[in-house]
């Protein structure tokens, strides 16, 4: 790991910032990424779930483990329990943190080698994926640049519940971005993976409640425990005293190189009953 120093307050477009440190310590460990100075978000206020209104505020340095373990989160938002509990292991949920969790990077091995050639990691270098051991990667919303996955399961569930995140510049300037907006497509610039400019800090993220008792967070993986989404979907779906789907919000993970709304299987359960034929077409 190569060396770095401390600081109170980012200065350089090449300083990071550290919150639970789960993944940047990695990926510096494996020498991806090589930051002089880090900026320990640990002092800030940042923590704590409050029910505000209609709506759940959390804090961006809450852990996974303590929204997981909130009774309001079990009792209104089950989605989103559920998907923090299929994340990682209990070990990493006590530190990992709320907002880097919606930053973390792809577990693509050509971005993790640096003898691999990644555009994500080196712009320009080319995609070792595209041709190579694709597995596991993207097949939605690549480009002839990247082919890299998104690999969290949190972010797929809140974006199925509208999920609003809170970003504080460097100016102290505070503006609020649905989830949906905040991860970019690769295009030819993969190396671009957020809206996020320099300076930019989640400080929290907004949650509104509505009816989400039926609802659900389903992942798909090698092994039971501790291991990254080859697919996941989250559904969220509301119904008339008839049974007709009148809400409908899914989600898909694993599979696309960012968080991924899938309105146009959306549009296919909305006004219909469930039932197979009803899924299956959506799918």
């Amino acid at each position: 790991m190569k060396a770095f120093t401390f600081t109170e307050a980012v200065q350089t477009p090449s300083d990071m910032l550290v919150a639970g440190g789960t993944t940047l310590v990695d990926l510096m460990k494996l020498g991806i990424l090589t930051p002089s100075r880090l900026v320990d978000l640990g002092d800030q206020a940042l923590t704590g779930i409050e029910v505000q209104g209609d709506t759940l505020h959390i804090g961006a340095m809450t852990t996974m483990a303590a929204l997981a373990d909130h009774l309001v989160v079990a009792q209104r938002l089950p989605i989103v329990r559920s998907a923090l509990l299929q994340s990682a292991s209990p070990q990493i949920r006590n530190m990992a943190t709320i907002g880097g969790n919606l930053l973390q990077r792809t577990r693509c091995s050509y971005f993790r080698d640096t003898a691999a050639s990644c555009n994500k990691r080196r712009p320009g270098s080319g995609c070792g994926a595209i041709g190579g051991d694709s597995r596991g990667l993207a097949i939605i919303g690549t480009s002839s640049a990247c082919i890299a996955n998104y690999p969290g399961d949190l972010a797929i569930a809140l974006l199925v519940l509208d999920t609003r995140i809170e970003v504080q510049s460097l100016d102290g300037q505070r503006r609020s971005i649905p989830l949906e907006d905040l991860h970019r497509l690769p295009g030819m610039t993969p190396e671009q993976e957020t809206i996020l400019d320099f300076g930019d800090v989640i400080i929290g993220i907004t949650v509104p409640f509505g009816d989400h008792t039926r609802s659900s967070y389903v992942k798909v993986r090698d092994r039971s425990s501790y291991a990254f989404a080859l697919a996941s979907a989250a559904a969220s779906i509301t119904l008339d005293n008839a049974g007709t789907v009148t809400r409908c919000s899914i989600a898909v993970g694993g599979v696309a190189s960012k968080p991924w709304r899938t309105r146009a299987a959306e549009a296919a359960i909305i006004g219909q009953k469930v039932t197979e034929a009803t899924a299956l077409a959506a799918g």
